[in-house]
C-alpha cells in the first residue's frame, strides 16, 4: 500500500507498472493511493525491491508493507 504526493498518482503509476518485479499496480481509494503486488525470489530480492527500487521513486511519501502468506 503506497502513498503518494499530491497529484502524483498517475506518474507513480506508470514508473511502477515499468518494473519488472511489480506484478499489479492499481489505483485506489481510502488510507492509501496505490496497492502494489510484486514477486520477488527471495527475501533478499524482496529487500532490494522496497529499499531501492521504491526509495527511488520521489513521489513515494510512504509504504506499508503486508507479505502473502499463502502460495
Amino acid at each position: 500500500m503506497i502513498t503518494v504526493a499530491i497529484g502524483k498518482t498517475h506518474q507513480v503509476l506508470g514508473e511502477l507498472r515499468r518494473l519488472p518485479c511489480v506484478e499489479k499496480a492499481d489505483k485506489v481509494t481510502g488510507p492509501c493511493d496505490i496497492i502494489l503486488k510484486v514477486k520477488a525470489n527471495d527475501l533478499h530480492d524482496f529487500k532490494e525491491t522496497l529499499t531501492i527500487t521504491l526509495g527511488r521513486i520521489e513521489d513515494i511519501m510512504e509504504y506499508v508493507i503486508a507479505i502473502t502468506m499463502d502460495q
